[in-house]
């Protein structure tokens, strides 16, 4: 699969976080989805890339749970 587009966190306060990563493989009973809209929320993802949410995930840490779009493959169980 080719490159896709994802807010990366390698730090926290640092702004620059967009970048091109590589697609992960499915696994049994996963879907990817071809995202068309997504949302950023201000009290979690915003606040995480800040520094200022109380939950720190391990670094680096790609947010986001809030997504529609299509179904573009589906892994075999």
């Amino acid at each position: 699969m080719t490159a896709m587009k994802a807010i990366v966190i390698h730090e926290f306060r640092n702004p620059n976080v967009l970048e091109d990563v590589a697609r992960p493989a499915l696994e049994a009973g996963e879907v990817a989805i071809k995202v068309r809209a997504a949302k950023v929320k201000q009290m979690s993802d915003v606040a995480l890339r800040a520094g200022k949410y109380a939950r720190r995930p391990p670094l680096p840490h790609i947010p986001g749970s809030d997504a529609a779009g299509e179904v573009a493959a589906v892994a075999r169980m």
